[in-house]
């Protein structure tokens, strides 16, 4: 068995500056979806950011207590995807369209015509 890695962290060392590990993660599209509109509300408000970022600021702020996570993911589980969705859908459906993007970085709306 190969040994572990580690590394070592000064306690007073800025989060964002240590060392990446790449966490390999797979969620459901309307989640993805979610996530990107987060990411236009934030930039529309003049926060530059990442996907990356901002998850890593979502894990951050997250509460670390048994019942806040057994509440959190009861709720997931038993959510919808119009629970999900941030912009509202078209009135009458029950069907919404998402787009799935290739890996690496989304193209940015630069608002010229």
């Amino acid at each position: 068995m190969a040994p572990k890695k580690s590394k070592q962290f000064h306690l007073d060392e800025r989060v964002e500056q240590c060392a990446e590990r790449n966490a390999g993660v797979s969620w459901p599209m309307p989640l993805d979806a979610r996530l990107d509109a987060i990411l236009e509300i934030a930039r529309d408000d003049g926060t530059r950011t990442t996907r990356k970022e901002l998850i890593a600021a979502m894990l951050f702020d997250f509460e670390p207590d048994a019942d806040y996570i057994a509440d959190v993911l009861r709720r997931y589980r038993r959510a919808r995807v119009a629970d999900v969705m941030i912009h509202e859908t078209p009135e009458g459906e029950n069907v919404i369209e998402l787009h799935q993007h290739g890996p690496g970085p989304r193209p940015r709306d630069t608002g010229a015509l």
